[in-house]
């Protein structure tokens, strides 16, 4: 969870710039511009001081053994990259320049006023994604509490099944067989207080509140002897601002409903009664009476088991669709670098074509080596979205896709780098630019069924999930995609570089590249074909 702290400094510098400006004497209009100018500086060395603390933040959990860890060091990331992709510290300064030059005219103002709204939005979205992360981790505790519930009520409903059986097979000592309910009994009893709604350091229903006297105490402020002190109504008369009999009391018309694990624990509470009813039909030797009691508490039991999966199914979808938009913003992220690239690449070749000797100059050297500078930034975002999916787990298809385009974007970066911006490299970076608008389609596509699938009813018990099916299509899709630039790619190979064996040992590189693309193709379908993701 991200520390409040940040939050609290990022809050800060939002509320401030969206505050109107100190007031100044009426006709100073130069005083009011300077104070402002003065306040902007001041959010300016805050946000400055606090991107850098959350950058420290992001660089210790990266290096974290915990996957939750690195998990929020994504999200820090994500921030930070929107920050620097705004350039926040450059509106600031400019805001700055503006209030604090001579001669200012109405346009210029006009333009601080629009520079300041668009500082609010980007720094409201960075507020946004902090605290979706705080979202994210509040319901992967709900979740692991949710789950070790589950586990502890599986035990007790297996248990209570194990005891039925022994009373309906009419062997066993009654007593033995009371002995045994009474076991269960006391387990159902110790799993109802892990659904006490009460928080921790707060008292339990029917306890007194931290400060409350005890029963026949005097509350704090009543004379002990019973007898009013001077000033204070008589008994039967309502205090000043209290209702009089027959009037409503405060919070009497809104009462609030119960919530989902106090309902939760009055269905334990009424399975309790049902197992003690069977313990008393046992010991008078009814087996019919106490098996029927046995059942009812299993149904109240496992009508709660229900309620507990449905909780756990919600979560789990609400962490999909977090990611699924984590990531799809990060393929549109790469997505859009790669284009500046790949525009950069064709600049780059058309002025080397120009020269009379088709080779690049110093210049052409400089701009291709930014390019490679630039796609490896897009590298490094490719390797923040893998290792996101990768963590998750249950993808197949995906993380593929993914790594195979991080791996081409490699070869761009190299190639870039030693001023290769012909059509070879062109198609490539062609290939990512395609691939990755078909993640990005794909993504959208996830998060549009996830919705409809939460809007539909429930299949009936036993059928399959018709979204299963759905994504073994998408999966395949992508699968075969990529075998289609595999192909593609071996053809451009041969063409441009015939022969049996390539002399070039950078192209020797991509072509064992190219094999392990193949390589892995070949085994992530197998894995479908065989079922091995399934249940992944």
């Amino acid at each position: 969870m991200i520390r409040p702290a940040f939050l609290f400094s990022l809050c800060i510098v939002s509320l401030s710039l969206a505050a109107d400006p100190p007031a100044r004497p009426a006709g100073d209009p130069d005083g009011v511009r300077k104070t402002t100018a003065f306040e902007q500086e001041r959010l300016r060395q805050q946000f400055s001081a606090f991107q850098q603390s959350l950058l420290g933040l992001a660089q210790r959990l990266e290096k974290s053994a915990k996957p939750e860890d690195r998990e929020k060091a994504l999200v820090l990331r994500q921030a930070i990259d929107l920050a620097s992709r705004e350039g926040i510290d450059t509106q600031f300064s400019k805001l700055v320049a503006t209030l604090t030059a001579s001669g200012v005219t109405l346009r210029e103002i006009e333009g601080a006023i629009g520079q300041n709204e668009q500082l609010l939005k980007t720094l409201r979205e960075m507020i946004q994604l902090l605290l979706s992360d705080n979202q994210s981790a509040k319901d992967k505790e709900e979740a692991k509490r949710l789950a070790d519930m589950l586990k502890k009520l599986d035990s007790v409903i297996r248990s209570q099944k194990v005891e039925r059986s022994k009373v309906e097979s009419g062997k066993g000592d009654k007593d033995n067989l009371a002995k045994g309910q009474q076991k269960v009994t006391k387990d159902t009893k110790d799993l109802s207080k892990a659904f006490d709604p009460a928080k921790p350091g707060e008292p339990k229903s029917g306890d007194p509140k931290s400060g409350e006297p005890k029963k026949g105490e005097p509350k704090p402020g009543e004379p002990k002897d019973g007898k009013p002190k001077d000033g204070q109504p008589k008994d039967g008369q309502p205090k000043d601002g209290q209702p009089k009999d027959g009037e409503d009391k405060p919070g009497d018309q809104q009462q609030q409903p119960p919530s989902e694990m106090e309902q939760q624990r009055k269905q334990i509470q009424d399975a309790m009664e049902n197992q003690k009813n069977a313990e008393e039909r046992i010991k008078k030797d009814d087996r019919q009476g106490a098996s029927n009691q046995q059942d009812e508490a299993i149904k109240k039991l496992e009508d709660v088991r229900k309620e507990i999966e449905r909780r756990l199914k919600q979560l789990r979808e609400e962490e999909l669709q977090r990611m699924l938009a984590n990531l799809e913003n990060r393929c549109q992220r790469m997505l859009v670098l790669q284009q500046e690239v790949y525009d950069g690449t064709k600049r780059v070749f058309a002025t080397i074509e120009q020269q009379p000797d088709k080779k690049p100059t110093r210049t052409e050297d400089l701009k291709a080596g930014e390019l490679s500078a630039k796609e490896a930034v897009i590298v490094v975002e490719a390797n923040k979205a893998l290792q996101l999916i990768q963590e998750e787990g249950s993808a197949v298809a995906f993380p593929l896709v993914l790594e195979d385009v991080r791996d081409q974007m490699k070869v761009v970066q190299a190639r870039l780098f030693r001023t290769d911006a012909g059509k070879f490299t062109q198609s490539i970076e062609e290939d990512i630019i395609a691939t990755l608008k078909d993640m990005v389609a794909s993504l959208k596509k996830a998060q549009q069924d996830m919705k409809d699938k939460q809007n539909q009813p429930p299949p009936p018990p036993g059928q399959p999930q018709p979204q299963k099916l759905i994504d073994m299509l998408a999966d395949l899709k992508m699968i075969r995609t990529l075998q289609e630039q595999i192909n593609k790619r071996t053809k451009s190979y041969a063409a441009e570089y015939p022969g049996e064996q390539a002399d070039d040992p950078a192209i020797r590189k991509e072509l064992h590249g190219l094999a392990t693309r193949q390589e892995k193709v070949h085994k992530v379908t197998r894995d479908i074909a065989t079922g091995k993701n399934v249940g992944q």
